[in-house]
């Protein structure tokens, strides 16, 4: 039975592991907005945070600036919604409601 793979994050201290992710959120977003994939500039530095993570990375944003971020998206959400979009979402609730439930589901079954 071969040995387990080292986490390549796992023994980088605290400040490489945020350089690290700095680099990563930089090059994965500088390569979504040259495809012109919307939403790059959140998608990017996400994968970045889910490459780290999964690395064995232990990096961890304090409460208040996290809260901050959750808000400003939030806002930029609620800023792009528009009646159109209201009564599409209205026409189709049945189908947003089984995506819900279904990703809950799924993260309740993944917790462990």
């Amino acid at each position: 039975m071969p040995a387990p793979r080292a986490l390549p994050f796992a023994n980088l201290s605290l400040s490489v592991q945020w350089v690290v992710l700095v680099a990563i959120s930089v090059v994965t977003t500088a390569i979504l907005e040259w495809v012109r994939l919307p939403a790059a500039l959140m998608l990017g530095p996400m994968m970045a945070g889910i490459l780290t993570a999964t690395g064995g990375g232990t990096v961890r944003i304090p409460r208040l600036p996290m809260n901050f971020a959750q808000a400003m998206i939030g806002c930029l959400i609620a800023r792009s919604f528009t009646s159109e979009i209201l009564v599409r979402f209205g026409e189709s609730w049945p189908l947003f409601l089984v995506v819900v439930v279904t990703i809950i589901i799924a993260s309740a079954a993944s917790d462990g």
